[in-house]
């Protein structure tokens, strides 16, 4: 009985620690549970894992790393107005006074982001102020097609034109009108022009940091030193964050390329009836987060029954990775058939996808590839629920 019960205890305690680890992910989906104890996404991920009874110390270098999650973070609170950039990166920070003449907006720590920056009007795609419905003001901001600048009020009033300054107080900007001042109390938010400088992905490895205030940093990271880890922006600002507030680290570009950073060769969709459902780029077809069996997913493609996609990917890779499922929002509905294919060659022979399941793991062999070709076909409901995710897809290199 004494034996049994050490068993049990010991048996948890492995539970625990094991709970209580972080995780690496490499881009084959391999994984490294224990201690991270530096990051350098110019470098190596370097964690300590317990094997038996031994500690060991894996090097990884960074271009082989799909994600970093850490178990140890601080609590979610959000201090500070929120900057959305041309880059994707999200900074919850304090907006300091503007003058006339700015170039961009002063910034300055917030809840998990240290540090004082100038985010350029040219970089930043969105201002939203502390205290507004910020998930909600951002939906209005990505609808709109803008070549301008475009103050939202809370009287419901666009103002569009050019904004001069954004400051604690309120924003100065040239519209109709002519010249004029909008308090702070009285903004829901700004949009800035959609096409004054438009993002290109800079063909290198990159880290998106992510942060326990929702905050998000794309460019590179190294720590931590004295439990901070330094980040640089891809567009230049430079901030410190604690250890302890940082969530994930997440890698792009080196030998990963995200299906859904790449624009199909050719896009068909064909409507069973008479209304065709759009394929998204890490959405799912009703413009959701990408969401099976309860996992929400960042990164992927929804598509709709049936859809062809095809990618000119030009005998660059070896390995397409994804995880493929009917998204949560179709309440357990959708049967598709799914297969893939090589330059004409099947890859994967066609097979159902079931609402309501795991999503199914595909490794698929591509050397050699050039033209791919996904495939969401009718299933045994016609084109019911098929909201079809291809979760977390990826290209790995040679």
């Amino acid at each position: 009985m004494a034996m049994r019960l050490l068993l049990a205890v010991a048996s948890l305690m492995t539970m625990s620690a094991s709970a209580a680890a972080d995780v690496v992910t490499r881009i084959d989906d391999e994984t490294v549970t224990g201690t991270v104890t530096a990051v350098d996404s110019r470098g190596t991920v370097m964690v300590s894992e317990v094997v038996g009874r031994q500690t060991r110390v894996a090097s990884i270098p960074a271009g082989e790393v799909l994600s970093v999650r850490f178990n140890a973070t601080s609590p979610s609170s959000r201090k500070g107005d929120l900057i959305v950039l041309s880059s994707g990166e999200r900074y919850h920070v304090v907006t300091e006074t503007g003058t006339a003449g700015l170039t961009g907006i002063s910034c300055t720590s917030g809840d998990a982001l240290h540090g004082k920056n100038l985010v350029r009007f040219a970089d930043a795609r969105a201002w939203v102020p502390l205290g507004k419905d910020a998930d909600a003001v951002l939906r209005e901001i990505d609808a709109l097609v803008n070549d301008r600048d475009v103050v939202l009020t809370v009287e419901g009033d666009r103002l569009t034109g050019v904004v001069e300054s954004v400051g604690s107080e309120g924003v100065e900007v040239t519209a109709r009108p002519g010249r004029m001042r909008v308090r702070r109390d009285m903004l829901r938010g700004i949009a800035f022009s959609k096409t004054l400088k438009p993002w290109v992905e800079p063909g290198r490895l990159l880290a998106e940091v992510h942060l326990s205030d929702g905050s998000v940093v794309v460019g590179d990271v190294r720590g931590p030193e004295a439990g901070v880890y330094e980040l640089r922006s891809v567009l230049g600002a430079v901030w410190t964050a604690p250890a302890a507030g940082v969530r994930e680290i997440r890698f792009r570009g080196g030998k990963l390329t995200w299906l859904s950073d790449l624009d199909p060769v050719k896009a068909e969709v064909t409507p069973f009836f008479n209304r065709a459902w759009p394929w998204r780029k890490d959405r799912s077809v009703w413009d959701n987060p990408l969401t099976v069996a309860g996992v929400v997913y960042a990164r992927g493609l929804g598509t709709h029954s049936r859809t062809q996609l095809t990618y000119d990917i030009g005998a660059e890779y070896v390995r397409l990775i994804s995880d493929l499922g009917i998204d949560d929002e179709t309440r357990g509905t959708g049967t598709a058939t799914v297969s893939v294919t090589g330059d004409g060659r099947m890859l994967l022979a066609p097979f159902e996808v079931t609402g309501g399941g795991r999503p199914r793991r595909l490794k698929l062999n591509v050397a050699g590839v050039r033209h791919l070709t996904l495939l969401v076909d009718f299933g045994r409901d016609q084109d019911t629920g098929d909201h079809v995710d291809w979760l977390n897809a990826r290209l790995i290199r040679k």
